[in-house]
């Protein structure tokens, strides 16, 4: 195996790292919001529940 050959493996080595991190970042972000989304639906179906049984 010549140099380049190994340097171009390592490369695309590293390109496929960094694919799986931006991947599990991106997973992570999809995550967090849908959660953060679902909170505030159920906070806003629970004040208006509790709004509904004041009035």
């Amino acid at each position: 195996m010549t140099c380049s050959e190994r340097g171009k493996e390592c490369v695309s080595e590293v390109i496929e790292l960094n694919l799986m991190n931006v991947n599990l970042t991106l997973a992570v972000l999809i995550y967090t919001v849908s959660v953060r989304g679902r909170n505030k639906i159920d906070r806003y179906k629970r004040s208006e529940q509790t709004c509904k049984k004041q009035y």
